[in-house]
């Protein structure tokens, strides 16, 4: 039988990464441009989705997108 002890048990957060640094190694800011491009098209409305696994950069891509609209890049 596996035992495990969970006093030890270390969990990584689900936290985004709150800045897309300019050693971009996962090419998060090739995305966010993207997305902000296709957010200021003129075409209204329109539905927008990012899709990705679980850990993937969705939440950090679109908090990015959010601080680069809002001009806090």
């Amino acid at each position: 039988m596996l035992r495990r002890d969970y006093r030890t048990a270390r969990l990584n957060p689900d936290k985004p990464i709150e800045l897309i640094s300019e050693d971009d190694k996962l090419s998060f800011g090739k995305i966010v441009e993207s997305v902000i491009d296709l957010l200021k098209l003129p075409e209204r409305p329109f539905t927008f989705g990012l899709f990705g696994k679980w850990g993937t950069g969705k939440s950090t891509i679109l908090g990015e997108v959010e601080k680069r609209l809002d001009g806090n890049d």
